[in-house]
């Protein structure tokens, strides 16, 4: 299962914000490690919550989705850390055992 996230920075609240895609979760921290680190633990959390003791709401919440404009703003980015050598942007897929960088 490939899981996409995406962060940004908030000026206004001096904050680090990383989504999920997938599962439409979000979380905030001082730096872009920690909000990753942090968004990492929430959705194995979840998952674990919708795959084990909920059963009954498994594929409900197994198909809740991020808004369609933060998939149009994570595919832009990834499309611009394609062409550049930086990789500045946060496009994350998470397999099941590893994480990497798209």
């Amino acid at each position: 299962m490939k899981i996409r996230g995406i962060s940004a920075y908030n000026k206004e609240t001096g904050l680090y914000i990383a989504m999920s895609l997938e599962f439409g979760l979000a979380t905030q921290a001082d730096t872009e490690k920690e909000a990753r680190q942090k968004l990492n633990t929430q959705i194995k959390e979840y998952i674990e919550e919708a795959t084990g003791i909920n059963k009954a709401h498994k594929s409900l919440l197994l198909s809740r989705k991020a808004p369609y404009s933060l998939y149009i703003q994570y595919y832009w980015l990834s499309l611009k850390d394609f062409f550049s050598n930086d990789n500045r942007h946060f496009c994350q897929l998470i397999n099941e055992n590893n994480t990497h960088h798209a």
